[in-house]
């Protein structure tokens, strides 16, 4: 088996996680039976819960869901059983392949075989390429199959009249209308190359959605293949206000190109993807372990995406695909080096909700700008309101506000400084000043959680009040950079931000009465190592020793944490502790199928892209020492765990430019010029 292949075979299938395939504007799901089970995110369907009020991504049935009827008479009209053999998930071509047999109620059967492939080239287009042998001469009938709306929660389904048959292309058109709300996502299911199949429409065959299409072989020869292409095509209101006209469109220009130029197309967008593979020289699980994090993030963000990026990307409506820190801190950093229009359109999600976080920075007698613990796809806060978080969980304004600094010092020009860059951080300074207490200590951040949300209305959380600091510089020196004086404020209050420290030993403690036995949830201390780059050799050491727990079996409670901690022990020397934490910063969390993470060693239900953003960019930048909020980058020597060589990357974009890089332990990455 390939370094890219995932997946099983010749085993029951109905305990594994399902595989996910996305493109970042729309994701799905597919169980082992590939016409069973399925779901469909969609990035910009936002629906209202009215349980919890607030507004959440809407998870819908994915519409390629089939039954399929196999035999004459009698046994036309039931499902044939499916018993799947293997699916396999290519990652160079971003493409499910499942097999198995299908059996009539008689014993009668065919084998199946299918490939999905969500398009990178044309971000709107999903296809199934199915092809079914029947063992001797029989009908076989594939027929759409939908649920009602009562099945679905939080939104309203209806499906227009189907086209009569192959001679106009058969069609079902699903229009999803978010509850609550004015978002609608439209699915149009297209067949195309059919093979001699008659399309038709069977009318009321569900009442909750009228006509259903059918696709039908009257009289399949035994042996002879049955082939049929589905296209999907997915537009919401999120990029055209009449999705349902605009999906059309997608069709017509879908089908205006062969299917090999389609194809072709996706191939090459992901071939461009892998040129920036980060290749691990010395420990073969963790290129496992890199690889399937690279490819999972590319499914869940692109330069058409209009989402941000969730905690599960667009595999699933965890934490009700609402947008946290964990996008600016963990997954969206690798996208500045790797691909910078993907990191551009993440931003433009901020962006977009800019006026959001001023409104909400007033509601609380705050100046400048206050983002949201849980961004809903508004920019406004739409953290349930019986987790404390939405309402202390303050540092997610200044990770914001350091991300567009690093892209900004990586990829930016002149107009996203004047555009993005300075509107973000000038209002984030202001709010940074009017947020801070002042006390005979300093400047104190009061009544805050930090990333340990275990620890909850606290004083003086080490890391806000360190990546305060060094916003407040930031804003500084931006406010330079275009020609200003910044204000005074900031300088001084920058200055005086109040760190807890320990009064003996010197160390910094991630609170106000924080104690080293306490139990932390996940990273937060060592944060200020890595990616903020606050700490010098001495707290670190100290930081480290008090933060981080050495029991090989720990794993931190979400998948989040040691993936840093490993980063950090790197930055100090000890190779050791690198490696431990970099190992147990994932394999808990592994679902070895796929290549992905859950989110906890116990929860599933979705691809935790936090946890492959800390994986990559412990792989890409962290050890390779590169620091993006840094004009020079590679400024830190190179920092390997014990066992690895060196790490190598085809292709970064640095300012602009394609680079080779090469990691060798001990030495300063060195950044070459390619193409």
């Amino acid at each position: 088996m390939t370094w890219n292949i995932k997946g099983w075979q010749g085993k029951d299938s109905s305990n594994i996680e399902p595989a996910y395939l996305g493109n970042g504007v729309f994701g799905l799901r597919f169980g082992g039976n590939p016409f069973d089970y399925g779901r469909l995110i969609i990035g910009g369907l936002w629906g209202y819960h009215g349980a919890e009020d607030i507004h959440r991504i809407v998870d819908v049935p994915s519409p390629l869901h089939f039954d399929i009827r196999l035999g004459a008479g009698r046994a036309v009209r039931r499902p044939a059983r499916v018993e799947p053999a293997s699916q396999q998930l290519d990652y160079l071509t971003a493409t499910l392949v499942s097999d198995g047999i299908l059996y009539n109620s008689d014993g009668e059967k065919a084998q199946y075989h299918v490939k999905h492939w969500i398009s990178r080239a044309l971000p709107s287009l999903a296809v199934m390429e199915l092809t079914i042998i029947p063992e001797k001469t029989m009908t076989v009938t594939i027929r759409p199959r939908q649920l009602g709306e009562a099945a679905v929660a939080g939104c309203v389904k209806v499906a227009t009249e189907v086209p009569g048959r192959w001679d106009t292309p058969g069609e079902s058109r699903i229009i999803w209308q978010a509850a609550g709300g004015a978002d609608k996502g439209v699915v149009l299911l297209s067949v195309r190359e059919a093979n001699g199949a008659q399309v038709q429409a069977v009318s009321g065959c569900f009442s909750a959605c009228g006509d259903e299409m059918q696709i039908s072989w009257p009289d399949a020869a035994a042996g002879q293949p049955l082939k049929l292409r589905l296209y999907m095509t997915v537009v919401s209101t999120a990029h055209h206000p009449q999705p349902e006209a605009q999906a059309v469109r997608m069709r017509r220009w879908a089908f205006s190109h062969s299917h090999a130029e389609l194809r072709a197309a996706h191939l090459t967008a992901w071939a461009e993807i892998w040129r920036g593979r980060v290749i691990v020289d010395g420990d073969d699980e963790a290129q496992a372990a890199v690889d399937g994090s690279l490819f999972h993030l590319f499914c869940s963000a692109s330069p058409a995406g209009v989402s941000g990026m969730a905690p599960f990307g667009l595999s699933s409506d965890g934490y009700s695909g609402h947008v946290f820190w964990d996008c600016e801190t963990w997954t969206l950093p690798p996208f500045m080096l790797l691909d910078p229009a993907t990191a551009r359109s993440v931003l433009d999600f901020r962006l977009r909700g800019l006026d959001a976080a001023k409104a909400y920075a007033a509601l609380y007698g705050y100046k400048g700008a206050m983002f949201p613990w849980e961004a809903d796809g508004r920019g406004m806060e739409s953290t349930p309101v019986a987790a404390l978080t939405g309402v202390m969980q303050h540092h997610v304004t200044p990770d914001v506000a350091f991300a567009f600094w690093q892209y900004q010092v990586n990829c930016g020009d002149e107009d996203w400084l004047r555009e993005a860059t300075w509107p973000v951080l000038r209002n984030v300074a202001d709010w940074i000043c009017s947020r801070v207490d002042k006390t005979a200590r300093g400047y104190e951040i009061r009544h805050v959680i930090g990333a340990d949300e275990f620890s909850q209305n606290v004083h003086n959380n080490a890391f806000t009040n360190l990546i305060c600091r060094k916003v407040l510089g930031l804003a500084d020196e931006c406010c330079r950079r275009l020609g200003g004086t910044p204000p005074a404020q900031w300088g001084i209050v920058a200055d005086g931000i109040y760190i807890p420290r320990d009064a003996k030993s010197g160390l910094i403690l991630q609170q106000d009465g924080w104690t080293p036995e306490k139990i932390s949830k996940q990273a937060d201390t060592v944060l200020a190592v890595y990616p903020s780059n606050v700490l010098e050799r001495q707290d670190i050491e100290k930081v480290i020793a008090a933060h981080v727990p050495l029991d090989p079996e720990h794993a931190c409670m979400v998948a989040m944490g040691d993936q840093l901690h490993a980063v950090a022990a790197a930055r100090i020397g000890r190779r050791d502790l690198a490696k431990l934490f970099f190992r147990r910063g994932w394999q808990p969390y592994w679902i070895k199928e796929w290549g992905m993470f859950s989110e906890t060693i116990s929860r599933r239900g979705g691809c935790f892209i936090t946890g492959h953003g800390g994986v990559l960019q412990a792989a890409l930048m962290g050890f390779p020492g590169l620091q993006l909020d840094d004009p020079q980058l590679a400024i830190h020597p190179v920092a390997l765990p014990e066992g690895w060589q060196k790490i190598t990357c085809e292709r970064i974009y640095v300012h602009g430019k394609p680079l080779r890089m090469e990691a060798v332990h001990g030495k300063p990455a060195e950044l070459q010029k390619t193409t």
